[in-house]
């Protein structure tokens, strides 16, 4: 067999919905998982998936973690940021990678990532993670 590099986006997660909001599906479309995230990681947005699986990448040894959101634009000073998403109550408290990013812990949202939604959904990308 040739050897085959190993790839942290098609081997960790399955297709991406649009939206840098990941729910569990429709009926929760406003309810957040609770999540980290900061801001300017993205440095070239044809890349992006793969800048933010790498940012996230730390976390997916943790339990609850269920995916990661790529955010383009700067609406409410978001700006081209990743988001590492977790069900409700798994966020490690405090942050145990040493990446600047922030928490939030508002949601609700837990169980396997099925959607995605946000105000820029043709840009913004979920990506859920394969072995929740």
């Amino acid at each position: 067999y040739p050897y085959r590099f190993y790839n942290i986006l098609e081997d960790l997660y399955i297709s991406p919905h649009d939206g840098s909001r990941c729910r569990p599906g429709p009926a929760q479309q406003n309810d957040d998982y609770n999540f980290f995230y900061k801001n300017d990681v993205i440095l070239n947005w044809e890349s992006s998936k793969n800048e933010c699986a790498t940012f996230c990448h730390p976390y997916t040894k943790f339990p609850g973690y269920v995916g990661f959101a790529t955010e383009r634009g700067s609406v409410d000073n978001r700006r081209n940021r990743c988001l590492c998403f977790f069900d409700s109550g798994k966020l490690p408290d405090p942050n145990p990678v040493n990446n600047g990013a922030a928490s939030n812990t508002a949601g609700t949202a837990f169980g396997p990532v099925n959607y995605g939604s946000s105000s820029n959904r043709s840009a913004d990308k979920c990506y859920p993670y394969r072995f929740y």
